[in-house]
């Protein structure tokens, strides 16, 4: 159902509006609490990022868990909401992101309006968070569920993945404010919507060539502006240079599924989709190591290589001949390419649940962004949860996979 009979009829899509995602920094709580010096610091780096009117999320470490953690969230959050008063700093700009294992979500959303008002908590979770069953003060899921309509995010995609072999997978800890995407602190990030329904004719389908010259404008697009891009933070600027992260946001994935007439609950319907996301990642890899051959390599790539470390002249001539082979087969511009958020699998305004069918999809992407908008009335708690898990066992097998580098 793929082809490009729509050439002649169809203008392809602009160049998406590339532009940086946001702040995602980090603070001890002992730190802040333990030294006035510090908390000054904290206060100085928040007026600072915010001046560059980005959204900003503050993930909060060393909470420890119970009833400590809820204390020290309570007294951290007390300290920031006085220093932004002092500032004249609206304290809804700030996101709040801690540990889902620290404390139960109704905790964390209580503290954070009562000391900061009306925001959002991200909540990262861990595998002992993903299979909580414990059902006291209403269990883990069960305050998350009656949270669902509230601005708390639940993000569970453990790591941040390069498809380039080159490069080794990185934990992500952290999320960016306004998308939910889940990535490690102070990194930056390029961001750019790609809506595979707007490719695609009534019948949903796809044309191929359109998609991929579009791609190669958003990959050149987003590449001249990382050069231009100025980060409101010293890791983030050189974040930047060493790493030079995209995130093409893939969207419009169960628009384009029920534009088919794909049935969920079929397995063909998700292996044809996957053969269209297949294509996607090829096409933005391709173009990013076209720009690599024309440009300079990936300086993460440069400093990932293995020879530097060796000193013996009998065998750094072998591994750095495999070295140069390998930066010839597989050298890229950019470390991070795709990003899908798990809602985007659902026709827009349908959480017809068995559309979670198609979450082995998200194995495409590099990382995922979990900011919903979608009504889950129809939904039951299981199926919440169940969802959420699914979500972190093919990020999990994901991540997995990509640990396993090609051999040089």
């Amino acid at each position: 159902m793929q082809g490009t009979s729509m050439t002649a009829t169809m203008a392809a899509p602009e160049p998406a509006a590339f532009a940086a995602c946001g702040i995602a920094l980090a603070l001890s709580a002992r730190h802040i609490l333990n030294s006035q010096i510090a908390a000054a610091r904290l206060l100085g780096q928040l007026v600072h990022a915010l001046a560059s009117e980005l959204p900003l999320a503050l993930r909060i470490d060393g909470l420890a868990s119970g009833d400590e953690a809820r204390e020290r969230l309570d007294a951290v959050c007390n300290i920031l909401a006085r220093a932004l008063e002092r500032a004249a700093l609206e304290p809804s700009r700030i996101e709040i992101t801690i540990d889902a294992s620290a404390m139960g979500p109704a905790a964390a959303w209580e503290i954070r309006r009562r000391q900061l008002g009306y925001g959002t908590v991200n909540l990262v979770l861990d595998e002992a968070s993903l299979h909580c069953t414990s059902r006291a003060a209403g269990g883990f899921w069960q305050q998350l569920w009656q949270l669902r309509s509230c601005p708390v995010v639940a993000a569970c995609s453990p790591a941040v993945t390069s498809r380039c072999p080159l490069l080794s997978a990185e934990t992500a800890a952290d999320v960016i404010p306004a998308t939910g995407m889940q990535v490690p602190s102070q990194t930056a990030w390029l961001g750019g919507a790609l809506n595979l329904a707007r490719f695609a004719d009534d019948a949903g389908s796809v044309d191929l060539e359109m998609l991929d010259r579009t791609l190669c404008r958003y990959v050149d697009a987003a590449d001249s502006i990382h050069d231009v891009t100025a980060w409101p933070t010293p890791r983030m600027q050189h974040d930047a240079w060493l790493n030079r992260r995209l995130a093409i946001r893939v969207q419009g994935i169960g628009d384009l599924a029920a534009r088919r007439g794909l049935d969920p609950d079929l397995h063909s319907s998700m292996l044809e989709l996957d053969a269209l996301l297949l294509s996607v990642r090829r096409f933005v890899e391709r173009r990013s190591r076209q720009i690599a051959q024309c440009s300079e390599t990936l300086p993460a790539i440069a400093a990932a290589n293995p020879c530097a470390h060796r000193h013996e002249p009998q065998h750094r001539e072998d591994w750095e001949a495999r070295w140069l082979r390998a930066i010839g087969k597989f050298a890229a511009r950019h470390r991070n390419l795709i990003v899908m958020s798990p809602w985007s699998i659902f026709p827009n305004g349908d959480a017809d649940y068995r559309f979670a069918n198609l979450l082995p999809l998200l194995a495409h992407a590099d990382t995922c962004e979990f900011r919903r908008a979608f009504n889950l009335d129809k939904w039951s708690l299981r199926d919440f949860t169940n969802f959420h898990r699914r979500v972190w066992a093919v990020r999990r097998q994901n991540e997995s996979s990509m640990a396993v580098a090609e051999r040089l």
